[in-house]
């Protein structure tokens, strides 16, 4: 128990608790520490790329049920648990969980409270929402 202390105090130490631009942070995992300009950048650019995936999820889960329905057969009537278990109602729970997944982890990122990693995720999501945003 008295290890776990450690870490815990440990940890928390090492957490911002307000927005800053500093170099020196950790991002998600232990692994992942930012401790220069370049690792920053590296950080920064991986992020962005995060929200561009997560827009990407979003419109492919849209797109991929969409088709699935079409290919079902418009006069079935299924019950409630047999529409349950349609490969486009399977399909879209797993790009939802996908996308759940993802957005955690850009929340959790923002929560770093760097102020270069949020704007990393807004500049990612707007960029992914610009190439695949809904188009009506």
């Amino acid at each position: 128990m008295h290890k776990l202390h450690e870490v815990i105090l440990s940890f928390s130490d090492a957490m911002w608790q307000f927005f800053h631009t500093q170099v020196d942070d950790l991002v998600l995992f232990e692994g992942w520490k930012i401790d220069s300009a370049g690792s920053m950048v590296l950080a920064c650019a991986i992020t962005a790329v995060f929200g561009i995936t997560f827009e990407f999820v979003k419109w492919a889960r849209k797109k991929v049920v969409a088709d699935l329905k079409l290919r079902q057969d418009p006069n079935a009537s299924p019950t409630l648990l047999q529409a349950l278990f349609t490969a486009s109602h399977l399909v879209g729970t797993f790009f939802f969980a996908l996308q759940l997944t993802i957005g955690y982890l850009l929340m959790l990122i923002v929560m770093t409270f760097s102020v270069w990693l949020g704007l990393s995720v807004v500049v990612g999501a707007t960029l992914g929402f610009i190439i695949f945003g809904d188009r009506e």
